[in-house]
């Protein structure tokens, strides 16, 4: 009996045909939806607000370039003890492919896993007598597409649910991807055990406002200039003449035409007509725009698990323990499930697993400096304490050896 197939609506929506393909995730404008009279981004356009929003793609940058910092090492499940990685492990990790180093091929999984909700690496393993492939390739969740069985429940093995992977590039160049040489990874959806889900469809409304803010801003700055009408002064003995439609539309494009902040275009405009201007100018600051901007970036902070100490202004210590947070927080779990995934897919030798190590990092060392002020600061109070008669020496001891343990 066939499962029930989750991924329909989802396949369509996210891998359609070669168009659609390309212009979902490639089109240059940014799309819009309108629904009563507000205005929003269409967040299923990832790439597209990855690459033009500076506050989204600022976030991503960063998580992904402390994800990156990671050094590959194996531990022994049994003992918790690092092993040496053996030399052909050590030389894929260390270059994946022929175009990107350890760093960079870790940057861009992390960055395409959040801002698509997916994400594939291929190996090519040529001869099945290598232990290890030759390289590895992220290959962005644009043009791959898996190819789904239809079936969900009771499936003890990835091939029981994806037949394969239909690697598609512009019109012409198509490949099949065997299940066996491609690394699913996703960040879970709601409701569907298959589907990955971009947390940028999470930030429709600060993304939405964000560009907003950004476009009025540039409107004003480089169109626009002055705000206001320009009427016509005409009069006769009956009153007012109204401007004729030839003349409105000529003074418009004119406007539109001259206005604005180039070397050639005019700051001043002269019209043959009769004409007054009632301008209806309103402060910027007043708008809010930039505070607008600030607080959405919170909620993009928020949403993507960055203590905003990493960007909003703030002491070293408060930089360093949003490094820390965001470290324990998003990175870790992110690794942690990459290196998980990553040690199946590489086929490592049963008892171990491959780990990304971070202990190396200055934000993630002890102050030897202030650790040795707090154990200072103890000994004083429990001298203090014994010279009082409050607690016994052996009492003493057992407190300065805890913190000792503690502080070490």
């Amino acid at each position: 009996m066939q499962d029930i197939n989750f991924l329909p609506e989802w396949v369509n929506r996210f891998f359609g045909g070669k168009k659609q393909q390309r212009k979902y995730y490639f089109e240059s404008k940014v799309n819009y939806q309108i629904n009563k009279g507000a205005l929003y981004i269409d967040t299923s356009v990832p790439y597209d607000l990855y690459n033009t929003i500076p506050q989204l793609r600022t976030v991503v940058d960063k998580l992904a370039s402390m994800f990156s910092n990671g050094v590959f090492k194996i531990e022994n499940i049994k003992t918790n003890q690092i092993e040496p990685l053996p030399e052909d492990l050590q030389k894929l990790l260390e270059n994946p492919n022929p175009l990107q180093p350890q760093n960079e091929f870790l940057k861009q999984y992390l960055t395409q896993l959040i801002v698509y909700g997916n994400q594939f690496i291929y190996k090519n393993k040529p001869s099945k007598l290598q232990k290890y492939p030759s390289s590895m390739l992220n290959v962005s969740p644009a043009n791959i597409k898996p190819i789904l069985t239809g079936k969900v429940f009771e499936q003890l093995d990835i091939k029981g649910i994806v037949k394969e992977y239909e690697y598609t590039e512009g019109l012409s160049y198509k490949r099949v991807f065997d299940v066996s040489t491609v690394l699913w990874s996703k960040i879970a959806d709601l409701d569907n055990p298959v589907a990955g889900y971009s947390p940028l469809k999470a930030m429709k409304y600060p993304l939405s406002n964000t560009v907003a803010a950004y476009q009025y801003l540039n409107v004003i700055s480089s169109e626009k200039g002055a705000i206001g009408v320009l009427s016509t002064s005409n009069k006769d003995a009956m009153g007012a003449l109204p401007m004729t439609a030839d003349e409105k539309a000529e003074i418009e494009r004119i406007y539109r035409e001259e206005n604005g902040i180039e070397d050639n275009q005019k700051k001043i405009h002269i019209t043959t007509g009769s004409v007054t201007w009632a301008p209806m100018s309103y402060p910027t600051k007043d708008l809010l725009l930039m505070e607008q901007i600030d607080a959405n970036f919170l909620i993009i902070l928020n949403i993507l698990g960055v203590n905003q100490n990493l960007f909003i202004n703030s002491t070293y210590e408060n930089l360093k323990n949003g490094l820390v947070q965001t470290h324990n927080d998003t990175v870790v779990p992110y690794a942690d499930g990459f290196t998980q995934a990553l040690t199946k897919f590489l086929e490592i030798e049963p008892g171990k697993r491959l780990i990304l190590d971070y202990s190396h990092l200055p934000y993630l060392q002890v102050d030897e400096k202030i650790e040795g002020e707090k154990l200072t600061n103890v000994i004083n109070n429990v001298n203090s304490l014994l010279n009082t008669g409050i607690i016994t020496p052996t009492q003493a001891n057992e407190i300065i050896q805890n913190n000792t343990t503690l502080l070490s």
